[in-house]
C-alpha cells in the first residue's frame, strides 16, 4: 500500500496531459477538495473535459446515496469554479458507489475514446477510488491510462459525513475504514490485488 501511496503523490503532483477529468462524487462535507482539486488542474493549462456522475434521479430505481447529485454538481462547478460538468451515466441507478462509478468511467471512456485520465478524490477517499479505476480498466481490458489527483488538505480533525451517507466521524479516523473497504471488496473479486494494480501503473503510457 505504501508503494501505491507513492504513486498517487506522484501523480498528483506532475501535471500529465490526459483527456479527461472525472470527480468521484463525494457527500457535501468533501466536495470542495475535488472542485478545488479539478480548478487547479485546469489552471495549471490542462483544458479537458471534467466529468461528473449522473445520478439519474428521475429513474425509478433511484436511490438517495449522500451525493447532492449531478444538478447540484454542476451548478456548484459553474456558479463557483467556472467548470462546465460534462455527465457520466450510472450504468445502475439503484446502485451509485465508488466502484459503480468506476464502471461508469471506463464504459464511457470506450464509448467516447478517451484514452487517459485523472481520477480525483479527497486525500482519504484516493486509494480506493483509484484502486478501483484501474481494477474495472483491467477488468474489462481497456486501454485507459488512469492517473490520481487528489484534492488539498481539508481539516482531518472535522467531524464529516462519509461514504453513501451513512458513515460519520474525524476525517483521520475515515482512513481506517477505506482501508477495510479496500480489503473487504477485494474479497469478492471486485477490486484487484495491490499488486495488480501496480502492474497496471508500470505499464501506463505517459499522455502527450
Amino acid at each position: 500500500m505504501l508503494a501505491l501511496h507513492d504513486i498517487i503523490s506522484r501523480d498528483t503532483d506532475s501535471l500529465r496531459r490526459v483527456q479527461g477529468i472525472y470527480l468521484f462524487s463525494e457527500t457535501e462535507d468533501n466536495q470542495e477538495a475535488v472542485f478545488t482539486a479539478a480548478k487547479d488542474i485546469r489552471e495549471r493549462g490542462l483544458d479537458v473535459p471534467v466529468c461528473v456522475v449522473n445520478d439519474r434521479p428521475e429513474d425509478t430505481a433511484y436511490k438517495p446515496c449522500g451525493f447532492p447529485g449531478f444538478i447540484a454538481w454542476s451548478r456548484r462547478l459553474r456558479d463557483g469554479y467556472g467548470i462546465k460538468a460534462e455527465p457520466v451515466d450510472v450504468i445502475d441507478a439503484g446502485r451509485l458507489n465508488t466502484f459503480s462509478e468506476a464502471q461508469a468511467l471506463i464504459k464511457f471512456s470506450k464509448e467516447n475514446n478517451l484514452g487517459s485520465w485523472y481520477v480525483v478524490a479527497p486525500q482519504f477517499h484516493m486509494p480506493r477510488a483509484f484502486i478501483g479505476a484501474a481494477s474495472v480498466a483491467i477488468q474489462e481490458c481497456s486501454p485507459a491510462d488512469i492517473f490520481a489527483c487528489y484534492g488539498p488538505d481539508q481539516n482531518w480533525e472535522e467531524v464529516i459525513v462519509h461514504s453513501q451517507g451513512t458513515t460519520k466521524g474525524k476525517r483521520r479516523d475515515l482512513v481506517k475504514g477505506e482501508l477495510e473497504r479496500i480489503k473487504n471488496y477485494t474479497k469478492p473479486g471486485n477490486l484487484l490485488l495491490i499488486r495488480e494494480v501496480l502492474g497496471y501503473v508500470s505499464q501506463r503510457q505517459e499522455p502527450q
